[in-house]
């Protein structure tokens, strides 16, 4: 296009020119008629400056129609690439969408994983809050079970334990003299029944000894139906 420019304004410059050299050749049309006898040739000269002229128009017509058609082609890749960019920057903003929409959904995704890991960790910990409920419920049951059987089984040895005591009262207090015995063997029967009742009862000390005797002696002072609630 640039070389089309080029020849269209060399020849313009030309017809510029040619333009000039017809006003002078008009100029001496008004001179005297001894010059005119040159006017044939100078005729001659001017029908082939015309033709040039013409020529020179066509082609300068033929150069314009040409840069019409160049800018006309100038202009449809023009559009052409006008639409092809626009197509490709439509794809391009699609294809943005889709990619935002894919990650809008994987985000999605990740946070229904994530919420369902939550309930999941969740219903667990309900879970082994029930064990460990269930685990102390039964760890306090077999406490409570120990300490009732451990409370059953010092209620039988004190229940023994009273039994033992008052057997051992019981044989110290209802001894007799037999009558064939003698003094000295009576004392030593006594003696041997008295240490049964002191040891049942677990006499260490002598103020062990003291205690029970008062005692003792206490509820012998006493009615019979106060002794079962002291």
């Amino acid at each position: 296009m640039e070389e089309i420019l080029r020849q269209l304004k060399d020849m313009n410059e030309v017809a510029e020119q040619e333009a000039q050299k017809g006003a002078g050749n008009g100029k001496e049309d008004d001179e005297p008629d001894e010059v005119r006898s040159q006017g044939s040739s100078r005729s001659n000269h001017r029908s082939r400056s015309s033709r040039i002229s013409r020529n020179r128009s066509l082609e300068r017509f033929q150069l314009e129609l040409q840069l019409q058609r160049e800018r006309e082609h100038d202009e449809r890749q023009f559009q052409l690439e006008k639409l092809k960019l626009e197509l490709q920057m439509k794809n391009e903003v699609e294809k943005e969408k889709e990619e935002t929409k894919r990650e809008a959904e994987k985000e999605k995704e990740k946070e229904k994983e994530k919420t369902r890991v939550r309930e999941l960790k969740l219903e667990q910990d309900k879970e082994k809050e029930k064990t460990r409920v269930r685990e102390r419920k039964l760890e306090q049951e077999k406490v409570k079970e120990k300490e009732k059987s451990k409370h059953m089984k010092i209620e039988a040895n004190r229940a023994l334990a009273e039994k033992r005591i008052e057997r051992g009262l019981k044989f110290f207090r209802e001894m007799m003299k037999a009558s064939a015995s003698t003094i000295a063997k009576t004392v030593r029967d006594l003696e041997r029944r008295f240490q049964k009742w002191i040891e049942a009862v677990g006499v260490e000390s002598y103020g062990d000894l003291k205690q029970l005797v008062i005692m003792e002696k206490f509820l012998e002072m006493m009615h019979p139906e106060m002794k079962f609630m002291i």
